[in-house]
Protein backbone atom coordinates (compact mmCIF):
# COMPACT_ATOMS: atom_id res chain seq x y z
CA UNK A 1 0.00 0.00 0.00
CA UNK A 2 2.15 3.03 -1.09
CA UNK A 3 2.16 6.59 1.18
CA UNK A 4 1.29 9.71 -0.59
CA UNK A 5 1.97 12.93 0.87
CA UNK A 6 -0.66 15.76 1.40
CA UNK A 7 -0.58 19.65 1.44
CA UNK A 8 0.04 21.58 4.71
CA UNK A 9 0.41 24.62 2.86
CA UNK A 10 -2.14 27.53 4.27
CA UNK A 11 -3.22 30.52 2.82
CA UNK A 12 -0.94 33.61 4.46
CA UNK A 13 -4.65 34.57 6.23
CA UNK A 14 -5.21 33.40 9.84
CA UNK A 15 -2.84 36.06 11.77
CA UNK A 16 -4.69 39.22 10.14
CA UNK A 17 -8.31 38.12 9.33
CA UNK A 18 -8.81 36.24 12.49
CA UNK A 19 -6.11 37.09 15.11
CA UNK A 20 -5.11 33.26 15.28
CA UNK A 21 -2.52 30.96 14.84
CA UNK A 22 -1.61 29.16 11.93
CA UNK A 23 -2.85 25.98 11.78
CA UNK A 24 -0.91 22.68 11.90
CA UNK A 25 -2.53 20.22 10.09
CA UNK A 26 -3.99 21.91 6.50
CA UNK A 27 -4.89 19.15 3.62
CA UNK A 28 -6.37 21.14 0.57
CA UNK A 29 -7.28 17.97 -1.89
CA UNK A 30 -8.25 20.97 -4.57
CA UNK A 31 -4.74 21.20 -5.29
CA UNK A 32 -3.21 17.79 -4.99
CA UNK A 33 -1.08 15.41 -2.71
CA UNK A 34 2.27 17.02 -2.51
CA UNK A 35 3.69 17.36 1.71
CA UNK A 36 3.04 15.74 4.72
CA UNK A 37 1.23 14.19 6.78
CA UNK A 38 2.21 11.06 4.71
CA UNK A 39 -1.83 9.23 3.86
CA UNK A 40 -2.32 5.08 3.14
CA UNK A 41 -4.04 4.99 0.06
CA UNK A 42 -6.18 2.21 -0.77
CA UNK A 43 -8.77 1.02 -3.29
CA UNK A 44 -9.12 -0.34 -6.65
CA UNK A 45 -11.81 0.52 -10.12
CA UNK A 46 -12.37 3.62 -8.57
CA UNK A 47 -13.56 6.30 -11.11
CA UNK A 48 -13.20 10.41 -11.22
CA UNK A 49 -13.64 12.99 -14.16
CA UNK A 50 -9.77 14.49 -14.55
CA UNK A 51 -9.13 18.14 -15.28
CA UNK A 52 -11.07 18.31 -18.78
CA UNK A 53 -13.76 17.31 -16.78
CA UNK A 54 -14.21 13.24 -18.16
CA UNK A 55 -14.73 10.43 -16.37
CA UNK A 56 -11.70 8.55 -16.27
CA UNK A 57 -10.35 5.29 -14.05
CA UNK A 58 -8.12 5.55 -11.52
CA UNK A 59 -4.77 3.22 -10.99
CA UNK A 60 -5.32 0.73 -7.93
CA UNK A 61 -4.69 2.81 -4.53
CA UNK A 62 -4.30 6.06 -5.99
CA UNK A 63 -6.35 9.08 -4.43
CA UNK A 64 -9.43 9.81 -6.53
CA UNK A 65 -8.94 13.68 -6.84
CA UNK A 66 -12.13 14.59 -8.90
CA UNK A 67 -13.52 17.48 -10.83
CA UNK A 68 -16.70 18.93 -11.53
CA UNK A 69 -17.86 18.47 -15.14
CA UNK A 70 -16.24 21.57 -16.26
CA UNK A 71 -12.49 20.13 -14.79
CA UNK A 72 -12.82 22.60 -11.45
CA UNK A 73 -10.85 20.47 -8.63
CA UNK A 74 -13.61 19.37 -5.90
CA UNK A 75 -11.56 17.52 -3.74
CA UNK A 76 -10.95 13.76 -3.04
CA UNK A 77 -13.87 11.48 -3.42
CA UNK A 78 -13.94 8.96 -0.77
CA UNK A 79 -16.58 6.02 -1.03
CA UNK A 80 -17.88 2.81 0.61
CA UNK A 81 -17.45 -0.48 -1.81
CA UNK A 82 -20.23 -1.13 -4.29
CA UNK A 83 -20.56 -3.44 -7.19
CA UNK A 84 -21.77 -2.54 -11.05
CA UNK A 85 -24.24 -5.17 -11.67
CA UNK A 86 -25.15 -4.01 -15.10
CA UNK A 87 -22.78 -5.55 -17.83
CA UNK A 88 -21.49 -4.34 -20.66
CA UNK A 89 -22.52 -0.97 -19.13
CA UNK A 90 -20.88 0.94 -22.22
CA UNK A 91 -21.36 -1.55 -24.99
CA UNK A 92 -25.24 -1.01 -25.28
CA UNK A 93 -25.40 -2.87 -28.83
CA UNK A 94 -24.17 -6.27 -27.57
CA UNK A 95 -25.28 -8.89 -25.15
CA UNK A 96 -26.72 -9.30 -22.73
CA UNK A 97 -28.49 -6.07 -23.77
CA UNK A 98 -31.61 -7.28 -25.86
CA UNK A 99 -34.03 -5.28 -27.79
CA UNK A 100 -37.72 -4.97 -28.95
CA UNK A 101 -39.19 -3.02 -31.23
CA UNK A 102 -36.44 -1.13 -31.34
CA UNK A 103 -32.67 -0.56 -32.52
CA UNK A 104 -28.89 -0.11 -31.00
CA UNK A 105 -26.44 1.78 -32.78
CA UNK A 106 -22.69 1.75 -31.36
CA UNK A 107 -20.77 4.59 -30.56
CA UNK A 108 -22.35 7.34 -32.35
CA UNK A 109 -22.80 10.33 -29.49
CA UNK A 110 -21.04 12.57 -26.95
CA UNK A 111 -20.30 10.18 -23.81
CA UNK A 112 -18.54 11.49 -20.22
CA UNK A 113 -15.46 9.72 -20.79
CA UNK A 114 -14.80 12.15 -23.44
CA UNK A 115 -15.22 10.30 -26.65
CA UNK A 116 -18.16 9.42 -29.15
CA UNK A 117 -19.14 6.27 -27.07
CA UNK A 118 -22.72 6.26 -26.28
CA UNK A 119 -24.48 4.10 -28.23
CA UNK A 120 -27.86 5.48 -30.10
CA UNK A 121 -30.88 4.05 -29.32
CA UNK A 122 -34.05 3.93 -31.90
CA UNK A 123 -37.28 3.25 -30.66
CA UNK A 124 -40.11 1.93 -33.63
CA UNK A 125 -43.10 4.63 -32.61
CA UNK A 126 -44.74 1.51 -30.79
CA UNK A 127 -45.13 2.57 -27.12
CA UNK A 128 -44.19 -0.99 -25.93
CA UNK A 129 -40.56 -0.67 -28.15
CA UNK A 130 -38.12 -0.88 -25.35
CA UNK A 131 -34.06 -1.92 -24.47
CA UNK A 132 -33.54 -4.28 -21.84
CA UNK A 133 -31.10 -6.38 -19.67
CA UNK A 134 -31.54 -9.52 -17.38
CA UNK A 135 -28.83 -8.66 -14.58
CA UNK A 136 -27.28 -11.70 -12.26
CA UNK A 137 -28.75 -9.41 -9.55
CA UNK A 138 -30.84 -11.29 -7.05
CA UNK A 139 -33.85 -8.80 -6.14
CA UNK A 140 -35.37 -10.62 -2.59
CA UNK A 141 -35.99 -7.82 -0.78
CA UNK A 142 -33.07 -5.74 -1.70
CA UNK A 143 -32.67 -1.99 -2.32
CA UNK A 144 -31.00 -1.56 -6.18
CA UNK A 145 -30.17 2.18 -7.91
CA UNK A 146 -29.95 2.35 -11.57
CA UNK A 147 -28.38 5.09 -13.23
CA UNK A 148 -26.98 5.92 -16.67
CA UNK A 149 -25.72 9.06 -18.73
CA UNK A 150 -27.95 9.91 -22.01
CA UNK A 151 -29.19 12.74 -24.57
CA UNK A 152 -31.50 13.04 -27.27
CA UNK A 153 -31.44 14.39 -30.42
CA UNK A 154 -34.42 16.70 -29.27
CA UNK A 155 -36.06 16.91 -26.12
CA UNK A 156 -37.95 13.79 -25.21
CA UNK A 157 -39.44 11.67 -22.81
CA UNK A 158 -38.74 7.08 -22.05
CA UNK A 159 -39.90 5.38 -19.45
CA UNK A 160 -37.48 3.05 -17.23
CA UNK A 161 -38.42 0.86 -14.61
CA UNK A 162 -37.03 -1.90 -12.48
CA UNK A 163 -38.36 -5.58 -12.42
CA UNK A 164 -38.12 -9.01 -10.74
CA UNK A 165 -41.02 -11.45 -10.15
CA UNK A 166 -43.13 -7.98 -9.98
CA UNK A 167 -43.08 -5.39 -12.36
CA UNK A 168 -41.80 -2.08 -10.82
CA UNK A 169 -43.52 1.51 -11.47
CA UNK A 170 -42.93 2.83 -14.65
CA UNK A 171 -41.10 6.48 -13.90
CA UNK A 172 -40.79 8.91 -16.35
CA UNK A 173 -37.86 10.85 -17.58
CA UNK A 174 -37.07 13.88 -20.04
CA UNK A 175 -34.17 13.89 -21.55
CA UNK A 176 -32.64 17.02 -23.62
CA UNK A 177 -29.76 17.86 -25.85
CA UNK A 178 -27.36 17.79 -22.71
CA UNK A 179 -25.79 14.83 -21.33
CA UNK A 180 -27.16 14.14 -17.99
CA UNK A 181 -26.64 11.37 -15.57
CA UNK A 182 -29.93 10.11 -14.45
CA UNK A 183 -31.24 7.94 -11.38
CA UNK A 184 -34.05 5.07 -10.64
CA UNK A 185 -34.48 3.25 -7.25
CA UNK A 186 -36.68 0.33 -6.41
CA UNK A 187 -37.03 -1.33 -3.01
CA UNK A 188 -37.78 -4.89 -3.77
CA UNK A 189 -39.66 -6.97 -1.84
CA UNK A 190 -39.83 -10.76 -0.20
CA UNK A 191 -41.81 -12.20 -2.88
CA UNK A 192 -39.40 -10.98 -5.98
CA UNK A 193 -37.04 -14.04 -6.26
CA UNK A 194 -35.93 -13.41 -9.92
CA UNK A 195 -33.00 -11.34 -11.09
CA UNK A 196 -33.30 -7.62 -11.49
CA UNK A 197 -34.34 -6.72 -14.67
CA UNK A 198 -33.29 -3.36 -16.11
CA UNK A 199 -35.91 -1.59 -18.74
CA UNK A 200 -35.87 1.13 -20.86
CA UNK A 201 -39.52 1.61 -22.55
CA UNK A 202 -40.46 4.09 -25.38
CA UNK A 203 -42.70 6.91 -23.90
CA UNK A 204 -46.55 7.22 -23.70
CA UNK A 205 -46.58 9.08 -27.00
CA UNK A 206 -44.67 6.28 -29.58
CA UNK A 207 -41.64 9.13 -29.75
CA UNK A 208 -39.35 8.15 -32.77
CA UNK A 209 -36.71 10.69 -31.90
CA UNK A 210 -33.42 8.88 -31.20
CA UNK A 211 -31.11 9.15 -28.02
CA UNK A 212 -28.31 8.13 -26.54
CA UNK A 213 -27.13 6.43 -23.82
CA UNK A 214 -23.63 5.22 -21.76
CA UNK A 215 -22.68 4.42 -18.52
CA UNK A 216 -25.16 1.88 -17.34
CA UNK A 217 -25.07 1.15 -13.79
CA UNK A 218 -27.41 -1.39 -11.27
CA UNK A 219 -26.01 -0.97 -7.89
CA UNK A 220 -27.38 -2.05 -4.92
CA UNK A 221 -28.10 0.48 -2.51
CA UNK A 222 -30.74 3.71 -1.93
CA UNK A 223 -28.44 6.52 -3.48
CA UNK A 224 -25.98 5.97 -6.22
CA UNK A 225 -22.35 6.00 -6.38
CA UNK A 226 -19.74 7.21 -8.64
CA UNK A 227 -20.01 5.39 -12.51
CA UNK A 228 -17.86 1.30 -12.60
CA UNK A 229 -17.23 0.85 -16.02
CA UNK A 230 -18.18 -3.26 -16.83
CA UNK A 231 -17.35 -5.70 -19.85
CA UNK A 232 -17.99 -9.07 -19.59
CA UNK A 233 -19.06 -9.53 -15.67
CA UNK A 234 -19.91 -7.54 -12.69
CA UNK A 235 -17.47 -5.37 -11.03
CA UNK A 236 -16.71 -3.87 -7.65
CA UNK A 237 -15.13 -0.83 -6.72
CA UNK A 238 -13.31 -1.23 -3.51
CA UNK A 239 -13.77 0.79 -0.67
CA UNK A 240 -11.56 3.90 -0.59
CA UNK A 241 -8.99 4.05 2.62
CA UNK A 242 -7.16 6.94 3.42
CA UNK A 243 -5.67 7.29 6.61
CA UNK A 244 -2.32 8.11 8.43
CA UNK A 245 -0.73 7.01 11.43
CA UNK A 246 0.97 10.19 11.62
CA UNK A 247 -0.29 12.42 14.63
CA UNK A 248 1.86 13.76 15.88
CA UNK A 249 0.02 17.17 15.69
CA UNK A 250 -2.57 16.38 17.68
CA UNK A 251 -2.95 17.85 21.03
CA UNK A 252 -5.85 16.06 23.37
CA UNK A 253 -6.79 18.48 26.05
CA UNK A 254 -7.77 21.18 23.40
CA UNK A 255 -7.97 21.75 19.63
CA UNK A 256 -10.03 22.87 16.61
CA UNK A 257 -10.94 21.68 13.46
CA UNK A 258 -11.92 22.86 10.20
CA UNK A 259 -13.50 20.77 7.06
CA UNK A 260 -14.98 21.71 3.97
CA UNK A 261 -16.57 18.74 2.21
CA UNK A 262 -19.37 18.11 0.18
CA UNK A 263 -21.89 14.75 0.22
CA UNK A 264 -23.02 13.36 -3.14
CA UNK A 265 -26.85 12.02 -2.58
CA UNK A 266 -29.70 12.36 -0.27
CA UNK A 267 -29.71 9.49 2.38
CA UNK A 268 -31.10 8.16 5.78
CA UNK A 269 -28.25 6.95 6.98
CA UNK A 270 -25.32 7.78 9.20
CA UNK A 271 -22.07 8.77 7.42
CA UNK A 272 -18.68 9.09 8.30
CA UNK A 273 -16.47 12.24 7.04
CA UNK A 274 -13.36 12.93 9.66
CA UNK A 275 -12.72 10.40 12.75
CA UNK A 276 -9.43 10.48 14.68
CA UNK A 277 -9.34 7.37 17.33
CA UNK A 278 -7.34 4.70 19.05
CA UNK A 279 -7.84 2.19 16.20
CA UNK A 280 -11.42 1.62 17.40
CA UNK A 281 -14.66 2.86 18.45
CA UNK A 282 -14.56 3.36 21.92
CA UNK A 283 -12.56 6.49 21.85
CA UNK A 284 -12.32 8.77 19.16
CA UNK A 285 -12.68 12.60 17.85
CA UNK A 286 -15.77 11.88 15.18
CA UNK A 287 -17.33 13.87 12.76
CA UNK A 288 -20.71 12.59 11.28
CA UNK A 289 -23.57 13.37 8.71
CA UNK A 290 -26.47 11.87 10.81
CA UNK A 291 -29.65 10.25 9.08
CA UNK A 292 -31.30 13.90 9.76
CA UNK A 293 -28.41 15.51 7.37
CA UNK A 294 -27.66 17.21 10.22
CA UNK A 295 -23.50 17.36 11.06
CA UNK A 296 -22.46 16.53 14.17
CA UNK A 297 -19.26 16.82 16.13
CA UNK A 298 -18.45 14.55 19.05
CA UNK A 299 -16.18 12.99 21.30
CA UNK A 300 -16.08 9.65 22.49
CA UNK A 301 -14.33 8.63 26.44
CA UNK A 302 -14.43 4.42 26.84
CA UNK A 303 -17.37 4.13 24.57
CA UNK A 304 -19.12 6.80 26.16
CA UNK A 305 -20.13 9.53 23.93
CA UNK A 306 -19.90 12.24 26.32
CA UNK A 307 -19.31 15.54 24.09
CA UNK A 308 -21.57 15.84 21.30
CA UNK A 309 -22.43 18.71 19.15
CA UNK A 310 -25.23 19.06 16.17
CA UNK A 311 -24.67 21.50 13.52
CA UNK A 312 -27.42 23.78 12.80
CA UNK A 313 -27.71 23.54 9.54
CA UNK A 314 -29.33 20.32 7.54
CA UNK A 315 -26.39 19.52 5.13
CA UNK A 316 -28.29 19.13 1.20
CA UNK A 317 -26.39 16.52 -0.81
CA UNK A 318 -24.01 17.98 -3.45
CA UNK A 319 -23.49 21.47 -1.57
CA UNK A 320 -19.88 22.14 -0.12
CA UNK A 321 -20.04 22.87 3.33
CA UNK A 322 -17.56 24.70 5.69
CA UNK A 323 -17.49 22.57 9.32
CA UNK A 324 -16.14 23.58 12.78
CA UNK A 325 -15.29 21.66 15.53
CA UNK A 326 -14.00 22.92 18.70
CA UNK A 327 -13.07 21.23 21.79
CA UNK A 328 -11.89 21.55 25.01
CA UNK A 329 -12.50 19.24 28.47
CA UNK A 330 -16.36 19.89 29.33
CA UNK A 331 -16.65 21.97 25.99
CA UNK A 332 -17.48 20.56 22.71
CA UNK A 333 -18.82 22.67 19.60
CA UNK A 334 -19.91 22.39 16.66
CA UNK A 335 -20.57 25.04 13.38
CA UNK A 336 -21.84 25.10 9.74
CA UNK A 337 -21.49 27.45 7.15
CA UNK A 338 -20.80 30.46 9.95
CA UNK A 339 -23.70 29.11 12.17
CA UNK A 340 -22.83 27.58 15.83
CA UNK A 341 -24.76 24.92 17.48
CA UNK A 342 -25.46 25.00 21.14
CA UNK A 343 -22.23 23.60 22.59
CA UNK A 344 -22.10 20.81 24.90
CA UNK A 345 -20.75 22.32 28.42
CA UNK A 346 -20.40 18.92 30.28
CA UNK A 347 -17.77 17.09 27.65
CA UNK A 348 -15.60 14.51 28.92
CA UNK A 349 -12.99 14.05 26.31
CA UNK A 350 -10.09 10.89 25.95
CA UNK A 351 -7.34 12.31 27.53
CA UNK A 352 -6.40 9.46 28.82
CA UNK A 353 -6.63 7.34 25.61
CA UNK A 354 -3.56 7.74 22.96
CA UNK A 355 -5.39 8.85 19.70
CA UNK A 356 -3.45 6.27 16.86
CA UNK A 357 -4.84 6.96 13.49
CA UNK A 358 -6.72 9.79 11.44
CA UNK A 359 -9.75 8.48 8.53
CA UNK A 360 -10.58 10.74 6.35
CA UNK A 361 -14.21 9.79 5.05
CA UNK A 362 -14.81 6.82 7.14
CA UNK A 363 -14.53 5.36 10.70
CA UNK A 364 -13.24 2.23 11.60
CA UNK A 365 -16.44 0.19 11.74
CA UNK A 366 -16.75 0.91 8.03
CA UNK A 367 -19.33 3.90 8.08
CA UNK A 368 -18.03 5.93 4.80
CA UNK A 369 -18.84 9.67 3.78
CA UNK A 370 -19.50 9.04 0.03
CA UNK A 371 -18.68 12.47 -1.19
CA UNK A 372 -16.20 14.66 -1.55
CA UNK A 373 -13.41 16.21 1.20
CA UNK A 374 -11.78 19.20 -0.04
CA UNK A 375 -10.28 20.38 3.02
CA UNK A 376 -9.29 19.26 6.69
CA UNK A 377 -7.42 21.64 8.97
CA UNK A 378 -6.66 21.42 12.57
CA UNK A 379 -5.22 23.92 15.57
CA UNK A 380 -3.71 22.37 18.64
CA UNK A 381 -6.16 25.08 20.88
CA UNK A 382 -9.30 25.54 21.60
CA UNK A 383 -9.30 29.12 19.17
CA UNK A 384 -10.96 31.97 21.19
CA UNK A 385 -12.67 33.39 18.35
CA UNK A 386 -16.42 33.27 18.19
CA UNK A 387 -17.27 30.17 15.96
CA UNK A 388 -19.81 32.18 13.64
CA UNK A 389 -17.29 34.66 13.13
CA UNK A 390 -14.30 31.98 12.69
CA UNK A 391 -16.46 29.85 10.45
CA UNK A 392 -17.68 32.76 8.03
CA UNK A 393 -14.61 34.00 7.66
CA UNK A 394 -13.03 30.99 7.04
CA UNK A 395 -15.77 30.15 4.35
CA UNK A 396 -14.99 32.85 2.78
CA UNK A 397 -11.44 31.94 2.34
CA UNK A 398 -12.64 28.33 0.92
Amino acid sequence: MPSVETSITQPLYWNTALNVPDPVLWMDFRTGLSAKPALTITGSNGTIRNGQGNIQTTSANEARLDHDSSGVPIGILIEEARTNECIRSAAIDVSPWQVSLASVTSNQGASSDGGTNADKVDYTSNTSARLFQTTGATATSKTYTLSWYAFADSARDIRVRLDSTSSGTLNTVNYTTEVQRFTYTRTFGGGDLADVTIQFFNDATGDTTPWYIWGVQLEEGASPTSYIPTTAAAVTRAADVESTSDVTWFNSSAGTWYIRGKFGSASTSAHALVTLDDGGTTDRFYFERDASENINFSTTHSSDTDGASEGAAVIAADTAVSILGAYADDDVQAGVDGTASAGDTSAAIPLADTMTTLRLGADSAGNYWNGHIEVVGYWPQRLETSPELFLAELTKAG
